[in-house]
């Protein structure tokens, strides 16, 4: 991304879960996202929300260009809440979100007001952000960190956050890793398992290629390249695990579009290429189920 300037693709999924709001059965509720995003789509979220045909219409525009992101995003964004409430339920006491970009969590999830919260994200995303979260007034008590995951030391921002190792952390990881290049997620990942208490977890997302290869549109891919944030890597769902595994993080669930679909009693017309491990920090796990 862009070093002076809020990430593009932060703004794009704020927008998708505003869209997404404004169905008339949400799968996600995030009323901080027209708040949040960028003024060109604030104005579109804010004429979404007064005028009921415009969500539709334009969630059909985006869906041609990036085969059903709004769809999928709402998705994604719900298997990870749900996963966020029982790892709080379970007794995780402090939550770190990596790459937290324009995630409305700490300020919309009941949940997350009984937990500790970090943010740790590059400076200028992050600068952007603060200043949203004060021109709306939006109370909140979540610790920022600034980190730049490809030049960074985590080990660094992780005790920044002042949250102590020896307390079970949840990691929310999401949207982040294949805009990461190989050493940059290895790194990060090394950091998590050293910080981490045994009974910390991780969640984190990735893109995993179809059995033809497609990963996304050929329009998705020219305008992530036009805007520098390109996808830089992909990893297959048995890969993604072991990496993880090495790493002292053994994957309990792996799930994706087709899981979350039947759970959510969605459609699944897109490109089902994104995925959600759900991982232990623990010397014994459970095997990884679909």
């Amino acid at each position: 991304m862009r070093s002076n300037t809020a990430s593009a693709t932060a703004n794009w999924m704020a927008l998708f879960r505003g869209l997404a709001t404004l169905e008339g059965a949400p799968l996600v509720a995030d009323p901080f996202a027209e708040h949040f995003v960028s003024l060109p789509y604030r104005t579109l979220l804010s004429l979404s929300r007064r005028f009921s045909s415009l969500p539709p219409a334009v969630s059909w525009v985006i869906d041609r260009i990036a085969a059903g992101r709004v769809e999928q995003i709402a998705m994604r964004t719900r298997a990870i809440d749900d996963a966020i409430v029982s790892a709080i339920d379970e007794g995780i006491e402090q939550v770190v979100v990596l790459g937290a970009g324009l995630d409305a969590r700490a300020y919309r999830m009941p949940a997350l007001r009984s937990v500790r919260v970090a943010e740790l994200d590059h400076p200028a995303t992050q600068r952007y952000k603060r200043a949203q979260l004060e021109r709306t007034q939006t109370r909140h008590d979540v610790r920022f960190v600034p980190v730049d995951f490809e030049r960074d030391g985590l080990s660094e921002a992780l005790s920044a956050a002042q949250f102590s190792p020896e307390v079970p952390t949840l990691f929310v990881w999401e949207g982040v890793v294949m805009y990461l290049s190989l050493s940059a997620f290895e790194a990060t990942v090394d950091a998590l398992a050293a910080f981490a208490a045994d009974g910390s977890r991780l969640l984190v997302t990735y893109v995993a290629p179809t059995p033809e290869g497609v990963v996304s549109t050929a329009a998705e891919r020219w305008l992530l390249s036009a805007i520098g944030e390109p996808y830089q890597r992909f990893y297959e769902p048995e890969a993604f695990r072991k990496a993880l595994a090495e790493r002292g993080f053994v994957v309990t669930e792996d799930t994706g579009g087709e899981q979350w679909s039947q759970r959510y009693q969605r459609n699944r017309e897109h490109i089902d290429v994104e995925r959600l491990a759900n991982a232990v920090r623990a010397r014994n796990a459970p095997p990884a189920a679909s």
